[in-house]
């Protein structure tokens, strides 16, 4: 399982995305001060 950490206020403006991650099994962490390194 792969595995997604990132910081809580960056991922209210990316929600669908995250959402989408968790869809396909991604296991998303949400933490204080650290940045998402979405995919390209």
């Amino acid at each position: 399982m792969l595995t997604k950490t990132g910081d809580v206020q960056e991922a209210q403006t990316n929600l669908k995305e995250l959402l989408s991650l968790v869809q396909r099994g991604t296991e998303v962490v949400l933490t204080e001060k650290v940045t998402f390194h979405w995919p390209a």
